[in-house]
């Protein structure tokens, strides 16, 4: 079963000058995966920038909101990209990574926070939400879009 989403005409995948346009693939997972980074490293921004604890609270749980909308997205593409056969493994490498940033993220944070600044620690995240949101919009595909492309 196809869905709309997937069939693209050749002048939607050429820019000016037939070339690629850089940007997240027209899938609903990538493009959800890329607005939560960005959004992401535009909250950790904020959150460097806060005047007040109010503010730092509302944006913490912006971020979070945004990091939470990011994880389906991931465990989508994991399940379009890997076989069947390999899947478990794949989700739980992923997983204990996860837990493993929730063990090392506090302490890292807070030698960075000791070293530097408190506003450190949240530009250090801001900038490696936008390094994500980058790498998704220039190198993440939906394997799905590739096969409708090859069809074309």
């Amino acid at each position: 079963m196809r869905r709309h989403y997937l069939r693209r005409r050749p002048y939607q995948r050429l820019g000016v000058g037939g070339r690629r346009q850089p940007g997240p693939a027209a899938s609903p997972i990538t493009s959800f995966l890329f607005i939560g980074a960005s959004l992401a490293a535009l909250s950790f921004a904020g959150q460097a920038l806060a005047g007040s604890v109010l503010t730092l609270g509302v944006l913490r749980g912006v971020s979070g909101l945004f990091i939470g909308a990011m994880l389906p997205s991931v465990n989508a593409l994991i399940s379009l990209l890997i076989p069947s056969a390999k899947r478990g493994v794949a989700f739980g490498v992923t997983t204990a990574a996860s837990q493993m940033g929730n063990v090392l993220g506090p302490v890292i944070g807070g030698a960075i926070a000791l070293s530097l600044s408190i506003p450190a620690v949240f530009w250090l995240t801001a900038s490696l939400f936008a390094i994500v949101a980058v790498w998704v919009a220039w190198r993440v595909r939906d394997p799905r879009l590739q096969e409708c492309e090859n069809l074309n």
